[in-house]
């Protein structure tokens, strides 16, 4: 939004503040999260959140922004995410932006624009009495110019205070959560074609947009949307929540009018634009990303698309949180860099979750899954309900080969993962390929019991996939925020802390299968209503 406003202000240099600006916040938030990946993520997400920008060129922007966060990341794997590596890549990623620039205008020019510029270089050396010097050491002394000031910027991010104070208020509840429930196959058949014509969809629909006039535009996206929502179920779910429609047509049409300098329903029609931009992409991708999922090309798919997509959709989600703890302006320039420390610490909040939580802890033959399997038993003996999934293992010459998922329910089985699983199998951890039949099972075993509201669920087991946003991942977010009734994970005790860290989550209690299965029975039945 920044940018944008600066891009229709005609603001100078608003390419060069924006990228200082970015340089220090990167800094900043990788020191405050130090793991490595996090610069080229943070720039691959908001390379994707620029395509529902109002102005008309993205690519470049898009292309800007990624290669930026990557060359930073480069540099703090060769020097370290020290001083040395953040000042190199500060100084590279603020002398991409001229060299971008440079190449742009070359293509949109040709090579004659090199002649012209030889040519200024020549008569600045004559007119202005210069020293003999060539084109190159003008470009040089650029490049070098920008290659300080993005070292500088990094500099000043090494400045951001590690340990802001924390905020004394409680997050908000974002305005957007993402459907988690499994949703139903394609309409259509799995094709290297359908593939294709999506994205070509895609580009047609948002190249459209630059050529049609409003009314038009509104019916191609709605027109593009409809048919993807039918085609893909999935694309639909996507844009079923009214409270992020709703947030981001605020956002989007507020911003448009403030941008714009023509009056305000020529802002507004920005807005409506970037909305419209907003729900091709969103509709689009996720048909692209279940085509992925179901095509000889699926290996993409949970590795580098969905990962995207859920991160684009977190960003989305968190706008009003992120809003919301801005610093007041007035902030701003009494300490910009405790401000920035201050943003990016509450920003960079996991909120606590209020599920009522316990663990099954134990690593790998400890018996979990038996002792899960004993206490659904005791709640049902109880005349309580239990639900979820077990996942025994199955055994081959001593040799553990794989898992099945069990439906807690109903006792209905499918194969999870397997050892030699076919090669269409393509989730992976460890040893084990996961059949996507088997995760689609156990997804919506879990979605069915936290929708019933069984007074216990059981999720067996949160490991590496999950920590990964694969496998149950998306039920166990859901779980953190919306279920109060007694929820219990199968952990290996190596992954407690990943586990709690990644999903906010407080357990009230935490056993071993080496425990008496009573005890934990009575723990569960004391958060249960008195029979």
């Amino acid at each position: 939004m920044l940018g944008s406003a600066l891009h229709n202000l005609k603001v100078p240099f608003r390419g060069e503040f924006m990228t200082a600006l970015s340089i220090v916040l990167l800094v900043a938030a990788r020191r405050l999260r130090p793991r490595q990946g996090l610069l080229w993520r943070a720039g691959l997400v908001c390379a994707a959140l620029k395509s529902i920008s109002p102005s008309a060129v993205l690519l470049g922007p898009m292309v800007a922004i990624s290669m930026e966060a990557s060359l930073m990341e480069a540099a703090t794997m060769l020097l370290g995410a020290n001083a040395a590596g953040f000042a190199l890549g500060g100084g590279l990623a603020m002398t991409w932006t001229l060299a971008q620039s440079a190449a742009e205008t070359v293509v949109l020019y040709g090579t004659d624009i090199l002649s012209v510029f030889l040519a200024a270089v020549g008569r600045a050396q004559s007119g202005l009495g210069f020293s003999p010097s060539s084109a190159g050491a003008v470009l040089s002394a650029a490049f070098g110019a920008y290659f300080l000031m993005g070292a500088a910027a990094a500099l000043a991010g090494l400045g951001v205070p590690t340990s802001p104070p924390a905020p004394p208020d409680p997050a908000p509840e974002s305005g957007y959560r993402p459907a988690l429930a499994p949703a139903a196959p394609p309409r259509v058949p799995a094709s290297a074609l359908a593939l294709v014509l999506n994205v070509a969809a895609i580009f047609g629909v948002l190249s459209a947009f630059r050529a049609l006039p409003l009314a038009q535009s509104v019916l191609a996206a709605l027109a593009a949307v409809a048919l993807w929502s039918y085609l893909y179920p999935a694309a639909g779910r996507r844009l079923a929540k009214p409270k992020f429609w709703i947030t981001l047509a605020v956002v989007c049409a507020a911003s448009g009018a403030l941008m714009s300098r023509a009056g305000y329903w020529k802002g507004a029609e920005i807005g409506l634009r970037m909305c419209l931009r907003a729900m091709t992409l969103i509709a689009g991708f996720a048909a692209v990303s279940q085509e992925l999922a179901r095509s000889p090309w699926r290996r993409l798919a949970p590795r580098v698309l969905d990962p995207l997509l859920a991160a684009v959709d977190a960003a989305f989600s968190t706008l009003p949180f992120v809003m919301d703890r801005l610093p007041a302006p007035s902030a701003w320039l009494k300490a910009p860099r405790a401000s920035v420390g201050r943003m990016l610490a509450r920003t960079l909040e996991t909120p606590a979750s209020d599920a009522l939580v316990y663990l099954i802890v134990g690593e790998k033959v400890a018996g979990k899954t038996a002792f899960v399997e004993r206490l659904a038993r005791a709640v049902r003996e109880r005349g309580d309900s239990a639900g979820g999934i077990a996942a025994p293992g199955l055994w081959e010459k001593d040799e553990r080969q794989g898992f099945d998922v069990i439906d807690l329910s109903n006792g209905d089985r499918e194969p999870l993962c397997r050892r030699d699983g076919p090669s269409e199998w393509t989730e992976a951890a460890g040893p084990y390929r996961f059949s996507p039949a088997g995760l689609y099972f156990g997804l919506a075993a879990i979605a069915r019991a936290r929708q019933s509201e069984v007074d216990v669920l059981f999720i067996d087991e949160v490991g590496p996939l999950e920590l990964q946003g694969g496998g149950w991942a998306p039920e166990l977010e859901r779980i953190a925020r919306e279920r109060r009734k007694p929820t219990v994970l199968v952990v290996r005790e190596s992954l407690v802390e990943a586990v709690r860290e990644r999903f906010g989550l407080r357990p009230a209690a935490a056993w071993r299968p080496t425990d008496d299965p009573a005890d934990a029975a009575a723990a569960l039945f004391a958060s249960l209503p008195a029979r």
